[in-house]
């Protein structure tokens, strides 16, 4: 996100969308991230905006974003060494969804990170999370090939998710390299989406997921305005009623004090 915020918004606003989850924000939690909030607050004002930072070191961070139609509570979680996610409740009128946004970065070396740690953090993460009372969807890169049959780690990682009576909906590329590595999962008693699509045609090596969501809208908030039409404004009255106003007969005073004469 941090040079890709005029992106996103792009993506968001061609799409129409309404709850976005981004992984691998790379989103510090310091004031460089200041300039790409602003910016999408700026463009998105409908929008609220959730975010976990990476603080610790450079990459990562997970970012939410959801229409101002919704009632989104952002929920306090246990914490994992092997992958990072925030988890929300988002509701409307007449029902509501729980959201877990998850990524899981590559072991290597240096994070000495393992997949026996992931496959135990994640198993404990879905232990709570079956039980949930609501449907629930877990959306995010968890860098696991699952396209690839034989691939040891896509096999454990199926056999977890059907234990746990969960199916994965996502099928094809969504890596410029290859592999489905950016997953939408739910229960399997859950009706909950429908429609997903790979973005191929997105600013990121991953490809953008879409989907839809089993939850009715509600109706967007009401704005009323205002305004005048300064093209039917005739210059001479304004200029003498200018003259007959209190405005006129204070010009000494502070320009503040001024303004607020003339709202």
């Amino acid at each position: 996100m941090k040079n890709k915020a005029t992106a996103l918004s792009d993506l968001i606003i061609e799409q129409k969308l309404d709850i976005i989850a981004v992984t691998e924000s790379w989103l510090c939690g310091d004031t460089r991230d200041d300039h790409v909030l602003g910016d999408l607050k700026n463009t998105l004002p409908q929008y609220n905006i959730y975010h976990k930072p990476r603080k610790s070191k450079t990459g990562g961070g997970i970012c939410l974003l959801s229409r101002n139609i919704y009632v989104v509570k952002r929920h306090t979680t246990p914490s994992y060494r092997s992958f990072e996610h925030m988890e929300f409740t988002i509701s409307t009128k007449t029902a509501s969804i729980e959201l877990l946004a998850t990524y899981r970065p590559p072991p290597s070396q240096k994070n000495k990170l393992t997949p026996n740690l992931f496959f135990e953090e994640f198993s404990s993460l879905l232990e709570r999370v079956t039980i949930i009372p609501r449907q629930v969807i877990l959306a995010g890169d968890f860098n696991i090939h699952v396209d690839v049959d034989l691939d040891p780690l896509a096999v454990n990682f199926r056999n977890v998710l059907i234990s746990a009576g969960l199916q994965q909906h996502v099928k094809g590329r969504t890596h410029k390299n290859g592999h489905t590595l950016d997953l939408l999962i739910t229960r399997k008693i859950d009706d909950v989406i429908s429609d997903v699509n790979i973005l191929y045609d997105t600013d990121s090596d991953h490809s953008a997921i879409s989907c839809q969501i089993g939850i009715s809208q509600p109706a967007a908030i009401r704005v009323t305005k205002t305004t005048r039409n300064l093209r039917d404004l005739a210059i001479p009255d304004f200029i003498n009623d200018i003259g007959k106003s209190a405005l006129a007969n204070h010009l000494d005073r502070d320009l503040d004090t001024l303004a607020l004469q003339t709202r």
